[in-house]
């Protein structure tokens, strides 16, 4: 085995004497200071046998760089000095920005300062041909002359936005203010700095009068007058103030699900919100900012904290225009991938003291919908959905209806300012849904309103040992069109769908029953009698008229509502094959028809005949309407 290389020490050295604790290959000063100017070495040894030998020697010098302000009455000293240590350094003044006055000491004094000598002095230090640019930098300004202030005019700041304003210090040479004060109570949430002449904060209040203040320059020699303004603080424009709601729809950003998206902004810029990606909710909070101008305010907040499921970071800000008197919200995945929702505001009755907020009149009534997903035979649903809610004056609503599977249509939203209406609903143990809107168009009076829509419905494959029994291998995402309009309930004396009053043994409307499993076994009919109590009812009753058809039972009837429901039964070959099929549907006008719509489940024929309780149901048509 050979002879091991002796370790190195080291031990520095300032103007040849040891430093304690400088044992390490390199020396640092965390912060250099005038005591650390000299000369440096470093003595080096190898093992205990040879002597150390030592470095080259450093030359450090160390300039103090930092900035002054210097405020004087004319006729003072000034003795500008630089703070420097350190062997060879030489010195050059200058004033306001390169013009050398010929001094080149580390210190030089005008006995008797005059206005013309304000201005910026700065003197380069130079060692062993290196350069300090600023190695001495002194604002100076001399005043012969009370302050004079010719401009006080702060522009005016919105609540919950941050605010800046600097008064300008301009003057005559000699009568500069080199300080500020201020008379008045400015806004909570702004704050002035009397050296500075910064007004600056995020103001929290606002008045109708603004804020009067008075201010003053002040200077060695004096104050000047008193210059008056008026601060005033915008209020958050009210279209942008309150509740919003909206759908999102489907992208992989939300597994395909769709969501909802819900934002409530107060008049000082804050917001709170949701918003559902598929079966996740996040909350959020944050401050709007202001992010254009005064013909189309756009606020802007940013949202912290958003994360994929796999927690994977995502970029999140909300933006809210005041003149849609709408929110939208953006998500954007690291890889690029980008999701929009957009949510519109409720403007009803949020504050009597403001216009726009008013009784959702133009809207307030009951409405009906028929839903349709089309004809999809035996892969997806042929029957109608519906839907109904009631529109207060206050502009909220809540869903109630059905898919034509018989997934119910829910929920609990408002009306924005334009008709709009929110769908989102999670379906089939969350992994599916029903997302879109509707649109009512106002007229005059409000029961001409009418309504239209699209929205899709989802149904994932069922998960193993599934016992879904209604198109369980899942469908979509499918269409689906909206179409309604104001229900309006019969009054004394008249029939639902404004059927004609007929003898007892005439027919005034009919059931209709087609697609879903029956189609090889024919679409059907049963003739029906509608007819009131007395000339003064208002209750619709109802009979069916041979032949009777099926089994054919219409067992409820709702007029004021305008929903029904029943049942009929394809009769097999024995008892085991009889097929019986609930309907239920809702009573919709659409354009100049008022028909009722709604959608039966009809076991499938089975084949073999054991196989009947495990059978698919399929969904079918079920149309009320004349003969």
């Amino acid at each position: 085995m050979g002879p091991t290389t002796p370790a190195l020490t080291y031990q520095w050295l300032r103007n040849g004497v040891k430093i304690s604790g400088a044992t390490k290959p390199s020396l640092t000063f965390a912060k250099a200071s005038l005591a650390n100017v000299g000369a440096y070495s470093c003595l080096v040894k190898s093992g205990t046998l040879l002597p150390p030998v030592a470095s080259a020697s450093a030359e450090i010098g160390v300039v103090d760089t930092t900035a002054r302000i210097l405020n004087l009455k004319a006729g003072v000293p000034f003795t500008p000095s630089v703070v420097a240590a350190g062997n060879g350094l030489s010195f050059v003044w200058a004033k306001n920005g390169g013009n050398t006055i010929g001094q080149t000491a580390s210190k030089f004094t005008i006995t008797a300062v005059a206005a013309g000598d304000s201005g910026q002095y700065t003197c380069a230090v130079s060692a062993y041909g290196n350069t300090i640019t600023n190695g001495y930098n002194t604002y100076l300004t001399v005043t012969d002359a009370i302050a004079e202030l010719d401009e006080f005019i702060p522009p005016p700041a919105t609540i919950g936005q941050s605010y800046f304003y600097q008064v300008l210090a301009e003057g005559p040479a000699g009568s500069r203010a080199t300080s500020f004060a201020l008379t008045g109570t400015l806004p909570k949430g702004i704050t002035f700095n009397p050296k500075t002449g910064v007004f600056s904060g995020r103001p929290t209040t606002s008045k109708p009068t603004g804020y009067p203040l008075t201010l003053k320059g002040v200077n060695s020699k004096g104050s000047s007058l008193g210059v008056t303004a008026t601060l005033i603080v915008n209020v958050v424009p009210p279209t942008v103030v309150g509740n919003f709601a909206g759908p999102m729809l489907r992208a992989s950003l939300n597994d395909n699900l769709g969501g909802r998206f819900d934002l409530t902004t107060t008049s000082t810029g804050t917001f709170t919100g949701s918003v559902q990606l598929g079966a996740r909710k996040l909350a959020f909070k944050n401050q709007l900012l202001l992010s254009s101008g005064e013909g189309d305010i756009i606020l802007r907040g940013n949202i912290p904290g958003f994360t994929m499921q796999d927690k994977t970071p995502l970029t999140a800000y909300v933006e809210v225009f005041a003149a849609d008197q709408t929110a939208v919200l953006t998500l954007v995945h690291p890889d690029g991938r980008t999701l929009q929702g957009t949510a519109w505001r409720k403007p009803w009755l949020l504050s009597k003291t403001v216009a726009l907020n008013k009784p959702a009149t133009d809207y307030a009534a009951y409405y009906t919908a028929r839903l349709d997903a089309g004809q999809g035979g035996t892969v997806s649903p042929d029957g109608y959905g519906y839907t109904s809610f009631t529109i207060s004056t206050a502009g909220t609503l809540t869903l109630a209806g059905k898919l034509p599977d018989g997934s119910a249509v829910t929920g609990g939203t408002h009306v924005g300012p334009d008709g709009q209406v929110m769908l989102f609903n999670l379906l089939h143990g969350n992994r599916g849904s029903h997302v879109g809107r509707f649109d009512i168009a106002k007229a005059t009076p409000v029961t001409n309103n009418t309504l239209t829509g699209t929205s899709s419905w989802l149904k994932p494959a069922p998960l193993p040992k599934s016992t879904d029994t209604v198109y369980k291998a899942g469908f979509g995402p499918l269409n689906v069109t909206a179409q309604g309009s104001v229900y309006v309930a019969p009054t004394a004396g008249n029939l639902v769908m404004g059927l004609p009053v007929v003898p007892s043994n005439q027919s005034n409307a009919k059931m209709s029953f087609s697609e879903g499993g029956i189609a090889t076994l024919n679409s059907f009919h049963q003739p029906l009698r509608f007819f009131t109590k007395t000339p003064q009812d208002s209750v619709s009753l109802f009979g069916l008229l041979p032949p009777l058809n099926n089994s054919t039972k219409l067992t409820a009837l709702d007029s004021k509502k305008g929903t029904f429901s029943g049942s009929f039964t394809i009769n097999g070959a024995t008892a085991e094959l009889n097929l019986p099929a609930p309907f239920v549907g809702q009573i919709v006008k659409i354009g100049a028809t008022t028909e009722g719509y709604g959608y039966f489940l009809l076991p499938k024929v089975p084949v073999p005949p054991e196989t009947v309780a495990t059978s698919p149901k399929l969904s079918g048509r079920a149309v009320l309407g004349v003969p």
